[in-house]
């Protein structure tokens, strides 16, 4: 059985092992951020600034206003990219970082930046896979025409995605249109729980929408129906366990699924867990899902564009504490030897 599979970030580490386990390296496979500076470079604000922002949205109450501080720090990433064998970097064009508005006037500063940050990765050999939109829709299209449940929606991503292909296309040979649709349509539209927070209930929040992009997005087959691609991107982090399901108690996503998701089940050993409530570490979910696609998708190429664990934030530990990442290496280490056994 072989899988093509572009492996990105960690996974392209010049080696990765653990203390009496198998070394994982480059030679191991076939060939084949929220960025921060949200008020510098003419940027303008997205939903996710506002969610951020919003009392009780986040727990600790911080927010993603520098992050990793990607903007500045771009020079440095790359070096430390190259330096541990990287060839292949994937990370997101923020729409109103290109059009502060949504739409007008270009940001001239913001198509700069972008420049600077593909030709960097040229320059030091790392090819950038570029994902166009990564639910920040800029705050002003939400204010205008309530953003995605608008078809003017439509409209002004293809204008957005036009113009990133007039200024970077000619470098920009691997492009990803929209990160993880079902997730902004559930998270952001069914259960409010993420930007823009409105949901398809009777109390919301944010603002109820009447399922509008939940079933939109339905009838889009985003679950089985592929049609036509030239690659699949994966995010994978975890694998949970799933029954058939005819509860309909209320109308949403889990019921309309059918089925009914759990990470743990009677009988079967607790796995893991990293810190989000959700992840727990599976590494022979990673094996199964390969095996799966390359089954029922006729082997198609296959991309792994995000794949990790979490740490909680903890102020008190110790940097040399913090460095010391054992269980983050394992995980990739264990997720790296179930991508190769499924090739």
């Amino acid at each position: 059985m072989v899988i093509d599979v572009l492996i990105f970030a960690l996974f392209l580490l010049l080696g990765v092992s653990i203390s009496g386990g198998q070394n994982i390296s480059r030679s191991s496979f076939p060939k084949g951020f929220y960025e921060g500076a949200v008020k510098e470079g003419g940027r303008g604000q997205t939903i996710w600034d506002k969610f951020a922002h919003s009392l009780g949205r986040v727990l600790d109450g911080s927010n993603a206003d520098i992050a990793n501080d990607h903007y500045h720090l771009y020079p440095e990433d790359i070096q430390r990219m190259k330096f541990m064998g990287m060839d292949a970097y994937r990370f997101s064009i923020a729409w109103s970082r290109i059009y502060p508005n949504g739409t007008g006037k270009v940001n001239q500063v913001g198509i700069d930046h972008y420049n600077d940050v593909i030709n960097t990765l040229l320059a030091n050999g790392i090819k950038p896979y570029v994902t166009l939109y990564h639910w920040d829709l800029p705050q002003s299209l939400e204010d205008r025409y309530k953003g995605w449940l608008s078809p003017n929606s439509v409209r002004d991503l293809a204008n957005y995605a036009e113009i990133c292909f007039e200024k970077f296309g000619d470098r920009l040979k691997h492009r990803i249109t929209i990160n993880e649709p079902h997730t902004i349509a559930i998270q952001g539209y069914d259960s409010g729980l993420e930007a823009p927070s409105r949901c398809s209930y009777i109390i919301c929040r944010g603002g109820n929408d009447n399922g509008t992009l939940y079933f939109d997005t339905l009838k889009a087959n985003w679950y089985d129906s592929l049609g036509s691609f030239d690659f699949l991107g994966i995010n994978h982090y975890t694998t949970w366990y799933t029954s058939e399901s005819t509860c309909s108690i209320v109308n949403d996503a889990q019921t309309d699924s059918g089925a009914s998701s759990f990470p743990i089940v009677l009988g079967k050993p607790v796995p893991d867990k990293a810190n989000s409530i959700w992840l727990f570490i599976v590494p022979h979910g990673m094996r199964s899902l390969m095996n799966y696609i390359q089954q029922k998708y006729n082997n198609p190429l296959v991309i792994i564009t995000e794949n990790g664990m979490d740490d909680g934030n903890n102020p008190l530990l110790p940097l040399k504490s913090a460095l010391n990442d054992e269980k983050r290496i394992k995980y990739h280490h264990d997720y790296l030897s179930n991508l190769q056994a499924a090739m």
